[in-house]
């Protein structure tokens, strides 16, 4: 658990100082300026708050022994003008190394709250500084979305879900929603509404779907999934009639049943019926299997014939 520090300037050149617990630290100097230091543990994910009106130096102290890596290990503060809520890896943005690491000073002078992110922007990591009237923040987190459900087409899968209502004092943000296939890769996409769609999804893989809902107070705890299992194949017997009636040609298809496009061999086949103007048999062969191009050739034949 991280301290907040109050520390008062007397004339005489003394201090005083009160420890109380909280999420951060937090020092006030003699020229009113607040030193707010944030614990890496707590930069994507703790209650970071200060006082509106309050002229405030940020830090981010990554302690002895623990190595930031990856886009987690650097910051910007697009609501401040410092960088943009973009992926963009060569705009300026704060690296972390151990120690205490100065980020910006700024003074907020109304409540709200300010984002900040990793340089990948808020579809990755994000926080933000809460703003406020006592420089206390305690609204709640969001609740998870529910009602998860998930649709393939081809290689396409659309995730639809029911948002949850705004946590009183915050705003949502949007979604983040992510396929895990049975291996544990991932894919992810954040979303301002329902549905998601995920392109390029396997056919041969069941998917496990998460949605997260982002909000100004956080984010929800994410134990909702919907596991979509992989395309099962079936096969459908279509009948089509072919030039007056004279034929019946049947065609199956083996089909991924939850996407209702072929995704597998074709073949065809030739049912010997009655003409209905001789009630002479057709002919053709009987019970027999034959290929696409067969089935074209057939028809070609039938077509001369007509013809003479």
């Amino acid at each position: 658990m991280n301290i907040i520090k109050k520390t008062l300037s007397a004339i005489l050149g003394f201090a005083l100082v009160y420890t109380v617990s909280g999420h951060y630290d937090l020092s006030a100097k003699a020229d009113d300026t607040t030193t707010l230091v944030t614990e890496y543990s707590d930069l994507w994910s703790g209650n970071i708050t200060v006082k509106a009106g309050t002229a405030v130096k940020w830090y981010v102290n990554v302690p002895e022994g623990t190595e930031p890596k990856g886009c987690g290990a650097t910051v910007k503060i697009p609501d401040l003008g410092f960088g943009t809520d973009t992926n963009n890896k060569d705009e300026g943005h704060i690296t972390l190394v151990q120690g205490e690491n100065f980020i910006y000073e700024f003074t907020p002078e109304t409540e709200r709250d300010i984002l900040f992110t990793c340089r990948m922007g808020s579809s990755c990591h994000h926080n933000y500084i809460h703003v406020t009237a006592d420089g206390t923040y305690k609204t709640a987190k969001p609740s998870d979305a529910t009602n998860i459900s998930a649709e393939r087409n081809g290689s396409n899968v659309t995730v639809s879900f029911t948002a949850p209502q705004s946590p009183n004092g915050a705003k949502i943000t949007g979604y983040k929603v992510t396929a895990t296939d049975e291996s544990g890769k991932r894919k992810k996409l954040t979303i301002n509404e329902s549905p998601a769609v995920f392109e390029g999804l396997e056919a041969d893989q069941s998917y496990t779907f998460n949605v997260i809902t982002l909000a100004t107070s956080g984010d929800s705890a994410g134990d909702n999934e919907f596991v979509l299992s992989k395309a099962a194949n079936k096969t459908e017997n279509v009948t089509t009639e072919a030039n007056g009636s004279d034929n019946a040609v049947t065609i199956s298809a083996t089909t991924a049943s939850s996407t209702s496009t072929a995704t597998s061999t074709t073949t065809a086949s030739v049912k010997r019926q009655r003409s209905p103007q001789t009630g002479v048999a057709d002919v053709g062969t009987t019970g027999s299997v034959i290929d696409i191009s067969a089935l074209i050739l057939l028809f070609t034949s039938r077509s001369k014939r007509k013809n003479i």
